[in-house]
């Protein structure tokens, strides 16, 4: 019996190919693409894991599709009543008698958060990779969006909390420090956040300790971390939102950070640990010049200064951040100090590393970071008196040992002033210890809210087809949940000192 579909009339003969396929339905080709791009957002987005509706997440998201650039999403707060009683007879006979209702507001803005790629016809087939570049856009660009969301939080909890959020230890990370400080965030009214459930279904409650691999370094070599190990014993089969990591332990989940030190051209490290590339080789601080640490790595001589895309010395301080579209972080134009260690295959001094004090206080005030360049105010040099540096922007040379509180003292078998293209630069203490910010989180410590767009790819074609350029566009913020006083009992930044393996940087 003959197919009946070979007998009508929307039957048509052709081949089956992609053009054919589009045509009966282009929503399906579109829908692959943002597929891909949402997996790859998801896998690069630190932060995924940790969201979720609940107020007991320990992000919690808001969806709102109506939402456009520049609008904003508001949460109502109220303070709790504490007022005393009245006992006995006593009778309500004045307003006074009636405790008021406090209640307050914080938002959270959501904007438009865009990237572009370029590409012609051409660039494919001289290369010999038809499709293959191109088909790889929704993977790159999908990473691009999740390491920006991860980003935008890191950096809210960086900057956005309040001062008695900060706390600076002289130290390295210790089980102590974990402690200390998350009792304090209980005392502020910051709930325990769910990370899990255990095998009966109920809630496993924790704080969340954030922090970098390097980090996490002198809290693995902590003895009293290490003895609580020993007795830790944890429900078998419980399930966290976590996927790996560490020990639950005491309460307390520790969640690792990787920041890798990729081989793309853009900042690495991350706003824990500020990290770059030597863009510009160095050979000494100049008396009576203006002296800058230029970022970069090998990739700076393909740019200039002025470019406003790369800016791989953001996450260093003194670099005004941009939040959000209208929302600028302002400069703190505090003093900070930089390493710059030289690799062990270094043609000069291999594995010396040079200690720098970074800031704008000149005679004549230097450039801030601009996201490129770090100014030298001071450096430590073998120089044995200091040189004050007498024309305007000149660094200053100082004194060994002189560099600030617990600087140490110029050794030629340790220090130098010469480094090539390549050497890494990271932020340190006066002493020459790698500097960190690690991160303890309660519940609903931050909020991201969604808009009207997320992860929408547009495009335009232009000399007949042949350039084609593919927009990516998302509408997205990222806001601390704040009481009706404006604290955000739900994040506590831990500055500490800590220890970059494989470096000739001091140890705590």
């Amino acid at each position: 019996m003959a197919n009946p579909a070979y007998t009508t009339g929307a039957y048509t003969e052709s081949p089956i190919t992609g053009a054919t396929l589009s045509a009966l339905s282009a929503d399906s080709v579109r829908k692959l693409w943002k597929a891909g791009v949402d997996v790859h957002e998801e896998t690069s987005d630190f932060c995924a894991e940790m969201e979720g509706s609940s107020p007991l997440s320990i992000i919690q998201t808001e969806n709102d599709t109506s939402k456009g650039a520049g609008q904003q999403i508001i949460f109502t707060n109220k303070s709790g009543l504490y007022g005393e009683a009245h006992m006995g007879e006593e009778r309500f006979t004045d307003s006074k008698h009636y405790e008021e209702l406090l209640i307050g507001s914080n938002s959270l803005t959501v904007d438009w958060f865009r990237h572009g790629v370029e590409y012609t016809e051409r660039s494919e087939e001289y290369m010999g990779m038809r499709g293959e570049l191109v088909n790889g856009l929704p993977g790159s660009l999908g990473d691009w969006a999740g390491r920006l969301k991860t980003e935008k939080v890191f950096q809210a909890w960086r900057y956005k909390t309040n001062s008695e959020n900060m706390v600076s230890i002289d130290g390295a990370l210790t089980w102590n420090n974990i402690v200390l400080n998350a009792q304090l965030m209980k005392r502020w009214g910051a709930a325990s956040a769910m990370v899990g459930r255990d095998p009966a279904g109920k809630m496993l409650r924790r704080y969340v300790v954030v922090a970098c691999t390097d980090a996490l370094t002198s809290l693995k070599l902590d003895s009293d971390y290490k003895d609580l190990l020993k007795t830790t014993s944890n429900p078998q089969g419980a399930k966290y939102v976590f996927s790996g990591g560490f020990t639950d332990i005491d309460g307390h989940v520790i969640k690792e950070y990787e920041a890798l030190e990729h081989d793309g051209y853009g900042a690495i490290g991350s706003p824990m640990n500020p990290m770059g590339r030597l863009g510009v080789a160095m050979t000494a601080v100049d008396v009576g010049a203006a002296n800058y640490i230029v970022l970069g790595g090998a990739d700076y001589a393909r740019d200039t200064t002025n470019n406003t895309l790369i800016k791989p010395a953001k996450y260093f301080p003194e670099f005004a951040y941009r939040h959000n579209y209208g929302d600028t972080q302002a400069l703190a134009n505090e003093d900070f100090y930089v390493a710059i260690i030289n690799p062990p295959n270094a043609a000069t001094d291999p594995n010396k590393y040079g200690l720098y004090r970074i800031g704008i206080g000149q005679p004549v005030p230097l450039v801030a970071n601009n996201g490129v360049r770090l100014a030298i105010e001071a450096g430590l040099t073998s120089a044995t008196t200091a040189a004050t540096g007498a024309t305007s922007g000149a660094a200053k040379v100082t004194l060994a040992g002189a560099l600030g509180t617990n600087s140490p003292a110029w050794n030629s078998s340790l220090h130098t002033n010469n480094h090539p293209v390549g050497a890494l630069v990271v932020q340190v203490y006066p002493d020459g210890c790698g500097l960190f910010n690690t991160f303890i989180l309660g519940a609903a410590s931050t909020r991201r809210g969604y808009g009207k767009y997320r992860n929408n790819r547009t495009f335009d074609e232009t000399e007949g087809k042949f350039v084609r350029k593919v927009y990516f566009n998302t509408v997205m913020g990222t806001a601390l949940r704040t009481n009706r006083l404006g604290r955000a009992p739900g994040v506590l930044k831990l500055t500490h000192k800590g220890i970059y393996a494989g470096t000739p940087l001091p140890t705590p």
